[in-house]
């Protein structure tokens, strides 16, 4: 009856084991995670600011950038959207095709 006790008690605390272990890892991948999020966030605020900060010392706001450029980004885009269609379209003819 004694070993039986022991054994019991033994698989009881090595489950308590497990469960601790992963809690910890839980939380500790829980704080890598929030600690990565900050150092992203904290990047892109950064680059955010120093663009900002880069434009108004050129002495250019951001729309007039954004207007001088427009006529290569549509271009551009229609040129990528249409490649993409006409791959789109190719692939979907030759799975029909079979």
């Amino acid at each position: 009856m004694k070993q039986k006790g022991i054994i019991i008690g033994l698989i009881i605390n090595s489950i308590i084991g497990l469960a601790s272990l992963i809690m910890d890892a839980v939380i500790t991948g829980l704080i890598i995670i929030i600690i990565i999020d900050i150092v992203f966030a904290s990047i892109l605020v950064l680059g955010f600011l120093i663009g900002r900060w880069r434009d108004e010392r050129n002495g250019k706001s951001r729309n007039n950038r954004r207007r001088r450029k427009k006529g290569t980004g549509y271009w551009m885009d229609g040129w990528r959207i249409s490649r993409s269609m006409t791959r789109a379209i190719g692939n979907s003819q030759s799975t029909a095709g079979g």
